[in-house]
């Protein structure tokens, strides 16, 4: 009784909190609420009782699987109750959907709605016996290797599933893709969520699959580059950027734009100098991306360079350049041959003052060489850089 009355304070205490949140903190509290009361009614359900909870039951459910903002806390709230003292009636009706709401995600809930009410389909029970089974065992990579074995087709993207719930000390995943019959989308799929655990083994299965004919395959490869890239694939991915399909392209470019370490900035930095021209442009948008102030020098060699990429590199420079090299890119602005490059230099050393806004050495480096130079354009264009921070700067 007492653990029926801690649960019963508890679902009160939830309503109450979940009421006096913010719509930012949860975007539909009135879900979680009615949830609250229907266990609260079902919580004094017995066998043989008229079962008034049913229909109410089986509607917030399928409000849920609909609604997958708010399924991990109705998982939670569903995880307490069949942790209480209610009636093994009222717990089985509940733990076929507890176990669809921890099992699936929202995609698998989209393709195979159970049945609320405890009328689950054929499929979600098995995958609520997996994961049940999964949660047992004491070596859980044997259970998935196994289970990858034996399960049939229609199971064994569950099984997959089962990854995310391994151990974070688990660095060895590419000993999964050694299993036999495993198809391309299976595989695809391991690889995702190994990549997600940032698991550096699946690396060199990352570039197979990157390299190889499947089209799947490689999509996934490319997409694993954003969490478990290195900088020694940069030159591949810039590769694939200038060469590959466009959904290929757009991959390879998220990949350069979000794979960590200054190992990579140093990498692109060296293909701004390159002269593949494609490349070279692949590179300085990355760089732009990622926000790679170290890149400045290279990018300053090609700004002063009549070439294709001379505009791209001043336009990544107003992006990415530090305050240093400020002096640098009013050389470059002297050194101007057409108005065109004149005017995006202007524009580069506007914003980066404008960058600095907060230190004035930025407005003194620009009127000390206003001041020295002898160029009459470049005076008239870093006065009118000037007067343009100035009135930004008094609010006009």
């Amino acid at each position: 009784m007492k653990q029926r009355l801690h649960f019963l304070g508890y679902i009160f205490m939830v309503s109450l909190t979940l009421s006096a949140l913010s719509s930012n903190a949860d975007p539909k509290p009135h879900t979680i609420d009615w949830l609250a009361d229907v266990l609260s009614t079902l919580s004094d359900y017995e066998f043989g009782d008229p079962e008034t909870w049913k229909p109410e039951f089986i509607e917030v459910m399928q409000t849920i699987y609909r609604k997958t903002d708010t399924q991990s806390k109705a998982a939670a709230m569903m995880a307490d109750f069949l942790g209480s003292d209610a009636s093994a009636e009222a717990k089985n009706a509940v733990m076929p959907n507890y176990y669809t709401l921890v099992s699936l995600d929202s995609t698998d809930a989209a393709n195979e709605e159970p049945d609320a009410a405890g009328f689950a389909s054929p499929l979600v029970v098995r995958v609520a016996e997996l994961n049940a089974q999964f949660r047992k065992s004491r070596q859980p990579v044997a259970f998935i290797k196994q289970k990858l074995k034996t399960e049939t087709d229609e199971l064994r993207p569950h099984v997959i599933r089962l990854v995310r719930g391994l151990p974070d000390s688990f660095r060895k995943g590419d000993s999964f893709f050694e299993i036999e019959g495993l198809s391309a989308h299976n595989k695809a799929q391991l690889l995702k969520l190994l990549a997600a655990r940032k698991d550096p083994s699946v690396h060199r299965v990352a570039k197979q699959f990157a390299q190889g004919e499947d089209p799947a395959l490689r999509i996934a490869a490319l997409e694993a580059f954003q969490s478990i890239g290195r900088a020694k694939d940069v030159p591949f991915l810039i590769e694939v950027a200038v060469s590959g399909t466009e959904r290929e392209k757009s991959l390879a470019q998220n990949a350069l734009y979000r794979m960590p370490g200054r190992d990579v900035d140093r990498a692109l930095t060296s293909l701004v100098i390159t002269d593949q021209l494609e490349a070279q442009l692949e590179a300085i948008k990355a760089i732009e991306k990622r926000y790679t102030p170290s890149a400045a020098r290279n990018l300053l060699t090609i700004a002063s360079k009549p070439i294709d990429a001379q505009l791209p590199a001043i336009r990544a420079l107003s992006l990415v350049a530090p305050l240093t090299t400020l002096d640098n890119v009013i050389d470059t602005l002297a050194m101007a041959d057409s108005s065109k490059v004149r005017k995006e230099l202007e524009t580069a050393i506007y914003r980066i003052a404008f960058r600095h806004g907060e230190n004035s050495r930025a407005s003194a480096i620009i009127r000390d060489r206003m001041n020295s130079t002898e160029n009459g354009s470049v005076r008239e264009s870093l006065t009118a850089i000037l007067q343009k921070l100035e009135t930004f700067r008094n609010g006009g």
